[in-house]
């Protein structure tokens, strides 16, 4: 009788890659929100960005990791969506959209990843996406709203950041080096 064995190879890991790009771009979400920089200096690194985001999701489905499939093809997606044609109001329902998918993630990620800083970042992610999604609407639009996102997206950047590092240290490691709120 044979046994039936199943071969999973690790090619990368995409979780700190991720993170770290998110915390870059969120950087300059916030920089925009915050007025330190316009929406066109920005805009020329939606392309990598996309694709960063769909390497990262098509590693993580290799490594079977659904929950970075989920965030990283959600953001390739928003990305792409951005670099390619939508426009107007179009972001902004993208953008909200996009914020509720985050949500979902985030509730999806705490039940069942046992990292607990994940979800506490999904959660200011979607809150940051909601409120950038309503600046992209004229008659919503504020330069408080656009505070909002901007402090809202650092907050993403820091989170992302740690994140990203703790989860790095974490896998080289074998241990918790930084804390990550791990569930018991």
């Amino acid at each position: 009788m044979s046994d039936e064995t199943t071969v999973k190879f690790n090619l990368a890991f995409a979780e700190p890659l991720g993170c770290y790009t998110v915390s870059v771009v969120a950087f300059l979400v916030a920089m925009i929100g915050l007025g330190a920089m316009t929406l066109d200096q920005g805009a020329g690194i939606f392309t990598a960005v996309a694709i960063i985001f769909l390497l990262g999701a098509f590693v993580s489905y290799l490594n079977s990791n659904l929950l970075c499939t989920m965030v990283f093809g959600t953001l390739a997606v928003y990305f792409l969506g951005l670099t390619y044609g939508v426009a107007g109001e179009g972001i902004a329902y993208l953008t909200i959209f996009a914020g509720i998918l985050f949500l979902f993630e985030a509730l999806i990620a705490y039940k069942v990843q046992p990292i607990r800083v994940l979800p506490i970042l999904l959660v200011f992610t979607a809150l940051g996406f909601w409120v950038l999604g309503a600046t992209f609407l004229p008659d919503v639009a504020t330069d408080a709203l656009n505070t909002v996102y901007g402090v809202l997206f650092l907050i993403v950047t820091i989170l992302a950041m740690y994140l990203g590092s703790a989860v790095a240290l974490f896998l080289s490691e074998g241990k918790e080096v930084l804390p990550l709120l791990m569930k018991k």
